[in-house]
This record gives C-alpha cells, sequence and structure tokens, in this order.
C-alpha cells in the first residue's frame, strides 16, 4: 500500500431512489511531479461513472498539445470532465474539479501539483 494511492469516492451519473447522484468507489494517486494536471482514464468515466463521451468538455490549446509522464509515454487527451470527489476519512468535498481524459487504463484518478497545491491536498512537512 502506497501513501499516494487513495481511496476516494466520485460521483457518479447513476442516481439513487432519493435522486442524489451515487458515490462510486476510484483509486486515487496523488501525484506531485504531475504538472499537466489532473487525469481520469477514459474507461473508469465511461464505464464506472456511466457518463457519455458527450459530457466531456472541449480542451484548452495547452491541454490538447498533450506531455509526456514519467515513463516517457505520451498522454494526450480526449477530452475533459469535472468532477466531484471525496475521501472517506474527511469532511472535504472536491467539487467540479477538471480532470483531463486519457486513454490509458492503468489508474482511475491522478491529482496534479496545481490542484494539490490549490486545494493544499498535502500539508507542509514538519521536519
Amino acid at each position: 500500500n502506497s501513501p499516494w494511492v487513495l481511496p476516494v469516492y466520485v460521483l457518479s451519473a447513476e442516481r439513487d431512489t432519493t435522486r442524489h447522484l451515487k458515490p462510486k468507489e476510484a483509486k486515487c494517486t496523488i501525484d506531485t511531479g504531475n504538472l499537466q494536471g489532473n487525469i481520469v482514464s477514459r474507461a473508469f468515466v465511461v464505464d464506472v461513472l456511466g457518463y457519455p463521451e458527450s459530457s466531456f468538455q472541449k480542451l484548452t490549446k495547452l491541454e490538447e498539445d498533450g506531455g509526456t509522464g514519467v515513463t516517457g509515454h505520451r498522454l494526450v487527451p480526449q477530452g475533459a470532465i469535472a468532477l466531484t470527489w471525496y475521501h472517506n476519512a474527511s469532511t472535504r468535498v472536491f467539487r467540479d474539479m477538471r480532470f483531463l481524459v486519457s486513454e490509458n487504463p492503468m489508474y482511475d484518478l491522478i491529482v496534479g501539483a496545481r490542484s494539490i497545491q490549490e486545494n493544499n491536498i498535502l500539508d507542509v512537512p514538519n521536519l
């Protein structure tokens, strides 16, 4: 188990009997070295969360250019989507956070450096 990979819950397109969006469990990687943005796998968005590809948002010019991962693979996003997610051990809910949609099914969610800093997701180490 890695402290950088956490189980989180993401609101899906599916509604329960009280018309609330149903949460689905995901593995979330906290990636302090990722400057490209938050990333979600297309398979997780479509197959698990139940969002149609028509719900993908347009990419900015910078996002369209893609980037190269630590392993050297190219990431060219297929679109973007706003997702609401939370960790069950926290009272914080991250609403409508923008994620780039990737074809790579190796992960569910990756939260990148910018969101980590903007949302104070990690505390400063007390050395």
